[in-house]
């Protein structure tokens, strides 16, 4: 009895054990941790933006030579070109959209409006070009109004904590309407030595410009918060505003003496910008 006794008790011993080593039918439907990321980064984005370039304007200037019989009708034309720094800033609003739980492939699409600085350009002409007995010199300013929008393909390739660093490649396009502004666009007519001839004052007209893009760049958040810098491609499509002409006349005469064709063109430019998505 005392030998049976004492092998039941061995036998509860080594039950308890064996149960304690063995997971629980719960334990064994817990799921584990998940290690993918759950953060979503879609949702609207509102910010600014800023835009480095260079412009160029294009000036062909026809005048017509009247001074003797002999040449009166023929056609002089010099060509004059203006680089110009180009800046324009304004706002931003888009939205943005993540795929998958790994949060790492995207879209967005942000629509764009600003202002940039005037841009100067100057010309002249002259109607016997080998004695330059009379000449015009002009100067012209355009104001740069802006519009557009904005398609990128997104890929966040780092991803720690609240920061994120990615890529972007896309395309885009800007409706830019160059305002020539009437304080600066009449300047000076000269002849026999008379400058700042108020006859030969010249009106410039309004600009068009279309610009289709592509664009590469790159893009780091912080939390919310979302900085980017992005290269645009203008001189790809070659960016050039339809050429507008304008007559150059004698205003106490009437009598028209030529005509100024002008027309703007873009190159390769920066853009940065700051976003807070919501």
């Amino acid at each position: 009895m005392k030998k049976f006794l004492t092998s039941m008790a061995l036998a509860i011993i080594a039950t308890n054990a064996l149960a304690e080593q063995t997971p629980s039918s719960q334990d064994t439907n817990q799921t584990p941790p998940s290690t993918t990321n759950t953060k979503d980064k879609s949702g609207f984005v509102l910010g600014i933006q800023i835009n480095l370039a260079s412009s160029s304007i294009l000036q062909d200037i026809t005048t017509i030579d009247i001074t003797t019989p002999l040449s009166a009708g023929t056609q002089n034309t010099l060509s004059n070109t203006s680089n110009a720094f180009a800046f324009d800033g304004g706002l931003t609003l888009g939205y943005q959209k993540y795929f998958a739980e790994s949060q790492s492939f995207g879209i967005r699409t942000s629509f764009y409006a600003g202002v940039g600085n005037p841009l100067n350009a100057k010309a002249k002409g002259y109607d016997i070009p080998d004695f330059e007995k009379l000449h015009y010199s002009f100067q012209s300013s355009y104001l740069p109004i802006k519009t557009g929008v904005d398609f990128d393909l997104l890929w966040d390739f780092f991803e720690r904590g609240e920061h994120t660093l990615g890529m972007s490649v896309g395309v885009g396009y800007r409706f830019s309407y160059y305002l020539s502004l009437k304080n600066t666009k009449n300047v000076r007519g000269v002849e026999s030595g008379v400058e700042n001839n108020k006859a030969y004052d010249q009106a410039f007209s309004n600009l068009i410009l279309h610009d289709f893009y592509p664009q590469i760049g790159l893009h780091y958040y912080y939390g919310n918060h979302q900085f980017g810098l992005n290269y645009r491609f203008g001189g790809l499509l070659k960016a050039v505003s339809k050429v507008k002409e304008d007559s150059i006349a004698d205003k106490d005469t009437q009598m028209k003496w030529g005509s100024i064709q002008t027309k703007i063109s873009n190159t390769n430019y920066l853009s940065m910008s700051y976003a807070y998505r919501f």
